[in-house]
């Protein structure tokens, strides 16, 4: 199989709304999802229905999305919550390549933390005399940036075309990062009014990040459902089910769970193990990537939760996978929201 993403040849997987595209080798995986109208309970419907399951995106997968604006920008926060990292899209036979997009975004220099964080600001193609608005029709100042950043909530109106509009998209959303934790938008048309006073963080519109987490509810309930795209005997396993639901705790909970701390400006976290480290570990260093992370001096290679909490704990597969099961299922949504605050 080709290896050049540029040209669609190193997909293994791709999940696509509407035709196939071109360039995909024909041995890969594809997965259809048949969404019927531009909203979050068509899309979550579709990727229920979809043959789709978490393993599919343990190798290089790609989404093809020939839809109008809003369903592709539904369609891929829902598919960034399912997949657990962001990923590559197809659209009008351009590759818009995600990973590099978000570097970009994460680099862009602001004017600072401003004395006065914005309540809300509208960013994209449309202008709303009643929202601060910021337009992607020029190159975005230092000032721009640390509105989009800093903003309490962000409203996006997207571009018409789909590249363009999920271009955007990963803009903001690594503009609004918080270490490796993305804060998403509200989809907006970028005409609705501004919110009224006694209730300034009202946003229209749909939430996208309340979509992304229905997405990942989805994924969970899809490794121990009944599903016919996981091995009949992986299902009658109680241990690895137990092992499987350890490693997919997402890498930033487990992290946080064990006592790491993530550096605010630069997004690298501090390694769980700091008496293995000369200097405790002063200068985090740790970077958190497709659910995985690695520190350079305690591991051989990037680890993901489970794997983590064994070598931190000194604990079996068995009991870490128990502990994170445990521990991220006791706390509540906004003790789980907290821990990426």
């Amino acid at each position: 199989m080709a290896k050049s993403k540029r040209s669609g040849g190193g997909y293994q997987v791709c999940i696509h709304v509407g035709p196939r595209p071109e360039g995909i080798p024909d041995e890969a995986k594809f997965i259809e999802l048949r969404i019927e109208s531009a909203t979050p309970e068509a899309v979550l419907a579709a990727l229920a229905a979809a043959e789709l399951s978490p393993g599919d995106f343990r190798t290089e997968a790609v989404c093809s999305i020939d839809a109008d604006r809003d369903t592709a920008v539904l369609t891929y926060a829902a598919l960034i919550g399912y997949a657990q990292r962001r990923l590559d899209l197809i659209s009008g036979g351009r590759i818009v390549d995600a990973d590099r997009i978000d570097s970009v975004a994460r680099s862009i220099p602001d004017a600072g933390k401003p004395d006065t964080i914005p309540v809300q600001v509208q960013v994209g193609v449309v202008e709303n005399i009643e929202v601060p608005s910021i337009l992607f029709s020029s190159q975005l100042s230092a000032a721009d940036a640390s509105s989009i950043r800093y903003a309490r909530r962000a409203r996006f109106a997207p571009a018409d075309e789909v590249s363009a509009a999920i271009t955007q998209l990963l803009v903001v959303c690594g503009l609004r990062a918080r270490g490796n934790v993305d804060r998403f938008p509200y989809l907006v048309s970028g005409l609705e009014p501004a919110a009224p006073a006694d209730s300034p963080l009202q946003v229209p519109g749909v939430c996208l990040d309340t979509l992304r987490a229905e997405a990942l509810d989805l994924r969970r309930k899809h490794r121990i459902g009944d599903r016919r795209c996981l091995v009949e005997a992986e299902q009658q396993d109680p241990r690895r089910l137990a092992l499987e639901l350890g490693a997919a705790v997402p890498i930033e909970v487990a992290m946080r769970l064990l006592g790491a701390r993530q550096n605010p400006d630069t997004g690298l976290w501090h390694c769980p193990r700091p008496d293995r480290h000369n200097n405790g570990d002063a200068n985090a260093s740790m970077r958190t990537m497709k659910g995985q992370v690695r520190c350079y001096r305690c591991d051989g290679e990037r680890v993901d939760s489970l794997r983590l909490a064994m070598d931190v704990l000194g604990l079996s597969p068995d009991e870490a996978a128990a502990w994170l099961v445990e521990k991220s299922s006791s706390a509540s949504s906004a003790e789980l929201d907290s821990l990426f605050s």
